[in-house]
C-alpha cells in the first residue's frame, strides 16, 4: 500500500484544517491503489503514523462489491481485468479485443476461486449461475445429466441478462475421456465441450475451477473453448500481509483493541498458508482473547494461535501447487 507522508504536527494550520488534508492524502492515496470504496476512521488520523490500527476498512455499502470484496492477489486481478473486463467494458474504445469466452481458475483449494468467480459477475453486473454434478445437473439416469447441461446453457442463453456460469471441481467433469469407461460419463463430457465451443454470443462468461489442472481433459480446455487460464496460487508475502491487517481490522470494533503488532514476523510465520487457513487462524486469536477477557490483540497471542491453527496442506502439496506450472501443459 502506498505510504502517505503526513505534514510533520508543527506545521502552520493545524487543528481540523491539517487534519482534513491528511484524511485527502490517505484518500488519494488510496484512489491510487484501486482501493477508493474503502474508507479510514478520522480519529485514526490524530497519530500521525502507519500502523495495523490505520488500514482502510470496507465500508459497508451495497456499491462495495467485486474484486473490493477480495484482499490482495493483485496480479490476478490484473489479468481478469485485462483480458476480460477490459475488453467487455470498453466497447466505446477504437481498438477491438475479443474477450475470452472460457476462463479456467486453477490452484490450491481454500484459495479463493470460487470467490473470484463471484466477485467477477459482479464486477461485469452478471448473473451468477452454479452447475455442480453433485448438486445441479448430476442424476443416476442414462442421458438425464447431458440433458441436464444443454437445459442451464439454453436458460442462461434465453436470459434477459449476461450470465457467468461457474463449474467447481471442473475435473470432476472434464477429466479425461481416454480413462473413461462409463459411456453416460462420455457423453457428459462430449456435452459439456459442444457448450464452450458454440458459447460465442456473447451472452455467457464460462469459468471453471479445479484444484487438480493435470487431470483435465486438455482438448476439452484448448483455446477457442477456455481462452484465460489463471492460477490462483498460495497467497504471496504481499497478500498475506494485506489480509492479515485487513482481517484484523474487520475483527476488532474498536482501534484500541489492535496493539502494536509485528504484521512482517505475521507474514513470515504464515508461509504456506491457504487464505482459509489464515481466516482460521485470526478466528482463533479472537477465540482465544474471548476466553482470557483479553481487551487487545497482542503478538504473542497472535503466534499462538498460529501455531494451533492446523495448516490445510502437507509440505508435499505445497511444493507440488509451487510446481504446477511444471506439472501442466496449456
Amino acid at each position: 500500500m502506498t505510504v502517505v507522508d503526513l505534514p510533520p504536527s508543527g506545521d502552520p494550520g493545524d487543528g481540523h484544517g491539517r487534519q482534513e488534508r491528511i484524511k485527502k492524502m490517505i484518500q488519494d492515496a488510496l484512489r491510487d491503489e484501486g482501493l477508493a470504496g474503502f474508507g479510514t476512521d478520522d480519529s485514526l488520523l490524530e497519530s500521525g503514523s502507519a500502523t495495523v490500527k490505520e488500514i482502510a476498512r470496507p465500508q459497508k455499502s451495497k456499491h462495495s462489491k467485486g474484486f473490493q470484496q477480495i484482499y490482495g492477489y493483485e496480479n490476478v486481478k490484473r489479468q481478469i481485468t485485462r483480458h476480460l473486463i477490459n475488453p467487455l467494458k470498453c466497447q466505446d474504445s477504437p481498438f477491438f479485443q475479443e474477450p475470452a469466452r472460457g476462463v479456467l481458475f486453477y490452484g490450491p483449494p481454500g484459495c479463493g476461486k470460487t470467490l473470484f468467480a463471484e466477485c467477477l459477475a459482479e464486477e461485469l453486473g452478471f448473473n451468477f449461475q452454479q452447475l455442480a454434478i453433485g448438486q445441479t445437473i448430476g442424476t443416476k439416469w442414462m442421458h438425464e445429466t447431458s440433458n441436464n447441461i444443454t437445459t442451464a446453457f439454453e436458460t442462461a442463453r434465453r436470459s434477459r441478462k449476461p450470465t457467468l456460469v461457474f463449474i467447481d471441481e471442473a475435473d470432476s467433469m472434464l477429466n479425461h475421456r481416454g480413462d473413461v469407461q462409463h459411456e453416460g460419463k462420455l457423453e457428459e463430457i462430449n456435452t459439456l465441450m459442444q457448450e464452450l465451443s458454440s458459447n460465442q454470443n456473447g451472452n455467457i462468461i464460462v469459468v471453471l475451477a479445479t484444484n487438480h489442472p493435470e487431470k483435465l481433459d486438455q482438448t476439452a480446455i484448448r483455446s477457442g473453448r477456455i481462452d484465460l487460464k489463471i492460477q490462483i496460487p498460495l497467497p504471496d508475502p504481499e497478500t498475506r500481509d494485506t489480509l492479515l491487517r485487513r482481517l484484523i481490522v474487520d475483527r476488532c470494533k474498536e482501534s484500541s483493541a489492535i496493539g502494536n503488532l509485528d504484521v512482517k514476523h505475521l507474514v513470515n510465520i504464515t508461509e504456506g498458508f491457504t487464505v482459509s487457513d489464515i481466516v482460521a487462524m485470526i478466528q482463533n486469536t479472537i477465540h482465544i482473547a474471548l476466553e482470557r477477557n483479553l481487551i487487545q490483540l497482542n503478538d504473542d497471542l497472535l503466534q499462538e494461535a498460529c501455531f494451533e491453527t492446523r495448516r490445510s496442506l502437507t509440505e508435499e502439496q505445497i511444493q507440488y501447487y509451487n510446481d504446477l506450472e511444471s506439472h501442466i501443459a496449456f
